[in-house]
């Protein structure tokens, strides 16, 4: 995932309130949307902070993308062809969260613009408050685990595999195997509708 530079416009994110407000410049960007250990947030801040974007650029039709704009209301949002909410450059800052409204819970964010056909992603990690960074990743880890066997279950239940199979087919192929077994007879049904026809051939 390479690092992205010579960004053609301005992200800063604004934390806290009007009076005692923090500017975080975001100057490290991304080819691509994905945490994969290796890549350390751009930006972090504490959960239940008001925060504000300021969002500049030459190209008036650049657009800023980010989990959680649709929250927003509507005056300040656009929306694009598939349906998602952006906010376009402005020459001031865009509130974007309040602890009124809807703060950002723990967790990671990616922040997304896009600008003459080019994508720039910069992750934001929003930090609990009351626990510490190695606690709260115990816990997401926890949550993780629990609902991974939450779904391996549901596919056991599905499949009739029993509880001695486990270990023998991951999570993944149980799940293809349920869309295969669930779609196997409309697709056989039209492959020998196809093999009937006088034109299959062609």
């Amino acid at each position: 995932m390479a690092i992205q530079s010579n960004i053609p416009f301005q992200l800063q994110l604004i934390s806290g309130p009007e009076w005692n407000a923090e500017t975080l410049p975001i100057t490290r960007f991304y080819d691509q949307a994905r945490l994969d250990g290796a890549i350390e947030p751009a930006v972090a801040i504490k959960e239940n902070t008001e925060l504000a974007i300021m969002f500049t650029c030459a190209n008036p039709q650049a657009r800023f993308y980010m989990d959680g704009l649709e929250t927003l209301p509507q005056e300040r949002l656009a929306e694009d062809s598939s349906g998602r909410s952006y906010l376009s450059p402005r020459p001031y800052p865009i509130p974007l969260f309040s602890y009124i409204d809807y703060p950002l819970i723990p967790g990671y964010y990616w922040l997304e613009v896009v600008t003459m056909g080019q994508h720039y992603f910069a992750p934001l990690q929003v930090e609990p408050k009351r626990l510490t960074s190695a606690q709260w990743e115990v816990m997401r880890q926890e949550l993780n685990n629990e609902l991974y066997n939450l779904a391996l279950d549901l596919i056991r239940q599905s499949t009739g595999v029993g509880e001695d199979r486990q270990g023998a087919l991951p999570l993944e192929l149980l799940h293809r195997f349920i869309v295969i077994r669930q779609h196997f007879p409309s697709v056989m049904a039209a492959l020998n509708d196809l093999l009937t026809r006088a034109n299959y051939r062609v």
